[in-house]
């Protein structure tokens, strides 16, 4: 999905989930919203496991530390 756009077939799918869930009235708006959302959440979770997945950049470049004389 890109930029909010939202194909027809997903606005159907995500009307027919919510639409069993809560006594609101759902427009198609609604649920391209509720799609978009959605979305960028599940996006930033899965930047935050990539980012905690690798070492920390001072581990990763940095290297030991040698003492002094």
């Amino acid at each position: 999905m890109k930029h909010g756009v939202v194909n027809p077939e997903q606005i159907d799918r995500t009307l027919e989930f919510w639409r069993k869930r809560t006594a609101r009235q759902l427009t198609n708006e609604d649920a391209r919203q509720i799609t978009v959302n959605m979305t960028q959440f599940f996006e930033i979770l899965a930047e935050w496991d990539e980012r905690d997945r690798k070492p920390p950049q001072s581990e990763a470049v940095a290297p030991p530390l040698k003492k002094r004389a």
